[in-house]
């Protein structure tokens, strides 16, 4: 199916008809037609470098990032002995980190925390192969903690976080693109923006429902010593990404816990953390806030 503009052609097959529910299909909705021409209707379809399946689970997104990265682990483990350290995490970065990032904003906010784990998992590997982690025993795999924290890597539930802070921000900033920076209700005396009060699980799983959430519990630990805002979307990523890995490193090397992946469990934490309180009165806030806003 062809559609011809005077400056492109684009070319059209198929549709997907989003259905949330297993109920049927409203009558009729397999006879699209397109300029005369019938599309099929397909359970998903890949846009944009995106499958889109139509339940909006992510599910098929998933699966096929998986099967991407799960292709590099054995690359990983043959570059393991001819490549430095210094460029180790760029190898990552360009192997693994540049497919699980890419629309993480959107398919990362609505994807449960099991299919996450499974892409954390396939992290894990990659870098036990490539950073040469060993076993510590025979029946225990080598701690990826402190080779992710030492190298500024971010966990894909950390990277979700990240990404969905620093679309948000940047909206912020620029207030494009506009029909999405409408939907956003800004109290611009408190710099916060409303949160929608949903009743189920369902309707949260989605990037307007948790990015203003992370937007309005990192707002106190992003602002300067004069408390304003970031100015930059630079400086927006560097105070972001700092905390993120503050929070992924927190507790030991060797066990990762549920705070270095939830916001919202890690503020509780280091909320009713005596030593964390006592230091932040004992600094007046100054030095703590130069560990994690230095730009």
């Amino acid at each position: 199916m062809h559609f011809s503009s005077p400056r492109a052609k684009f070319s059209f097959s198929d549709f997907v008809h989003y259905s949330p529910s297993s109920e049927e299909l409203i009558f009729g909705i397999d006879a699209i037609k397109f300029s005369g021409n019938r599309l099929k209707r397909v359970k998903q379809t890949k846009f944009l470098g995106v499958i889109i399946d139509e339940k909006l689970n992510w599910n098929s997104h998933i699966t096929y990032l998986g099967k991407k990265v799960s292709s590099t682990i054995g690359s990983l483990w043959d570059m393991r002995r001819i490549i430095n350290d210094k460029i180790r995490t760029s190898v990552y970065n360009a192997l693994v980190n540049s497919h699980l990032s890419y629309g993480i904003s959107v398919w990362g906010t609505a994807a449960s925390e099991t299919k996450l784990q499974k892409l954390f998992v396939l992290q894990k590997k990659c870098l036990r192969n490539l950073f040469n982690i060993k076993k510590i025993d025979k029946h225990i795999k080598g701690h990826t903690k402190r080779i992710f924290n030492e190298n500024g890597i971010l966990t894909i539930h950390n990277l979700c976080n990240y990404f969905t802070l620093t679309c948000i921000a940047n909206l912020r900033l620029t207030e494009t693109p506009s029909y999405l920076f409408n939907l956003l209700h800004i109290d611009h005396a408190k710099q916060r923006i409303y949160v929608p009060i949903l009743s189920t699980n369902h309707y949260m799983s989605n990037f307007l429902y948790h990015g203003p959430k992370l937007w309005n519990l990192l707002l106190p630990f992003i602002k300067d010593k004069a408390y304003n805002l970031p100015s930059t979307i630079e400086q927006y990523k560097t105070r972001y990404k700092k905390f993120l890995l503050r929070m992924q490193s927190d507790d030991s090397d060797d066990n990762w816990i549920s705070s270095n992946f939830n916001v919202d469990k890690y503020l509780v934490k280091i909320k009713h953390d005596p030593y964390f309180i006592e230091n932040m009165r004992n600094t007046a806030l100054s030095t703590v806030t130069s560990i994690l806003f230095t730009d």
